[in-house]
């Protein structure tokens, strides 16, 4: 008699071992798919911010034709440019009367009160005509 107990004993045991181990196996299995998930989502949030960054770049770029030449503008024309005054206009154009003219866009930054930030923008609505 104790040894027919003690056989269902651990029977009882090992099968209470395998479900236990089944169900670590489970919640593992799951709690691997939701953290992937969740990585995809981030990955997902991010492909769509950085798309959605390029879209409006793209949108926010002014054509060739429309752009300011910076060699050849009156004061009117530079002074709608964002963040240009009639001020600053005018600083343009002594700029490059003594200069002869700019060589490239970035060289505006040598005007006073046009700094890094300033330029950043402006430069998509510039050219220098070169």
């Amino acid at each position: 008699m104790k040894e027919r107990i003690l056989f269902w004993l651990l029977a009882a045991i090992f099968v209470i071992s395998c479900i236990c181990l089944l169900l670590f196996s489970e919640m593992k299995r799951r709690t691997e798919t939701i953290y992937i998930r969740e990585i995809t989502a981030e990955a997902s949030v991010e492909e769509m911010a950085e798309h959605k960054t390029e879209e409006q770049q793209e949108k926010n770029r002014v054509p060739e034709n429309e752009k300011v030449n910076i060699n050849t503008a009156s004061s009117e024309e530079l002074a709608e440019l964002p963040g240009i005054g009639e001020t600053i206009a005018q600083r343009i154009i002594e700029y490059r009367e003594e200069n002869g003219g700019f060589d490239s866009v970035e060289e505006i930054m040598d005007v006073s009160g046009i700094g890094e930030g300033k330029f950043a923008d402006i430069k998509d609505y510039i050219t220098t005509g070169n």
